[in-house]
């Protein structure tokens, strides 16, 4: 197991841009130890507090900093849990996922954030001091979760027609739309090593210093769109791009741009350039969408359920973050 003594000062030198007088007195988190014991696994602080540093909690104000970092490191650490517990339950039923599913998944996660370059890969995860092969297992962990999610919860998702229907009727200004928004978008990739959180920080402090939007796509944007100062035109943001963005582009503003928005391996920031008048949809045209919130809120239910009743069944013990003064 590695074991790696840090000091991280809550309030002071891990945070970008801490002052001096943050750093002169922090608050520091020993990280260290373990973090929870899962049956026969153990996860350490270490393992969940590197998951905590992908997140954007170090941009808050030095006030809030720790108690969003206790936040994030509960509802990490908790996450992990449930991998490993949905992992154990995979190897316990026999499932497992072919090789060449992995190496396609590996490739397509080449392709799309390092252009196809496997040096370039290789040159990131030696700075996150990871090696080929264990970010190879951790992709096939990932579709093995992935499949047992399928298999367990998903699999088993309907939603009724009557449903629909009481949601449309009881949720009507959610089905207002409109046909033609003008939208910019910066897309931020991990680039030799830098994580989608810094980069993404850094593309935010630029617009709100002042920077024209399409000069910071250029410069940050990893699509295809770039060029063009991220430029995608008028466009139905509902069936272009996936709902947290088009639910992001929907609180804005014209001219007002979003913060940084994490999905998966990927950052956003989305602006809107102009909004045509909305129009309200019928009942079969807001179907689709409906249909599928009401199946995404069903799934989590009926996840919550299954990690629950892995959770009755296992070996967990969890340790309190220690604070050293």
């Amino acid at each position: 197991m590695k074991r790696l003594l840090l000091i991280v000062a809550v309030a002071g030198a891990f945070a970008a841009g801490a002052t001096a007088a943050e750093k002169a007195e922090p608050r520091a988190l020993l990280i260290d130890g373990v973090a929870a014991y899962v049956n026969e696994a153990v996860i350490t602080i270490a393992e969940v507090m590197a998951e905590v540093r992908g997140s954007v909690w170090a941009d808050l104000p030095a006030a809030d900093r720790e108690q969003q970092l206790h936040q994030l490191y509960k509802a990490t650490l908790d996450a992990m849990i449930n991998r490993r517990l949905i992992l154990d339950s995979a190897k316990a039923s026999g499932a497992s996922i072919a090789p060449w599913a992995v190496d396609e998944r590996v490739q397509e996660v080449v392709n799309r954030q390092f252009g196809g370059d496997r040096a370039k890969l290789t040159t990131a995860l030696a700075a996150q001091r990871t090696t080929l092969d264990e970010w190879r297992k951790t992709i096939e962990e990932e579709l093995i979760v992935q499949s047992m999610r399928y298999t367990h919860v998903e699999k088993h998702v309907t939603v009724s027609a009557q449903a629909v229907r009481d949601f449309y009727a009881a949720n009507p200004g959610q089905f207002s739309e409109s046909k033609g928004v003008g939208v910019s978008v910066i897309v931020i990739a991990p680039v030799d090593g830098s994580s989608v959180a810094d980069r993404g920080g850094q593309a935010v402090k630029d617009l709100e210093s002042g920077k024209p939007f399409a000069e910071v796509a250029k410069a940050y944007s990893a699509d295809g769109k770039a060029a063009k100062g991220g430029d995608w035109g008028v466009i139905n943001p509902a069936e272009t791009f996936r709902p947290e963005l088009a639910d992001a582009l929907s609180g804005l503003s014209v001219g007002a741009h979003s913060p940084l928005l994490l999905l998966e391996d990927h950052g956003y920031i989305v602006r809107k350039n102009s909004e045509v008048a909305p129009q309200t949809l019928t009942l079969d045209q807001a179907w689709a969408r409906i249909e599928g919130r009401l199946k995404m809120i069903e799934a989590e239910k009926k996840y919550i359920e299954w990690v629950n009743r892995l959770r009755k069944k296992a070996y967990i013990k969890v340790f309190e973050l220690p604070l050293t003064k």
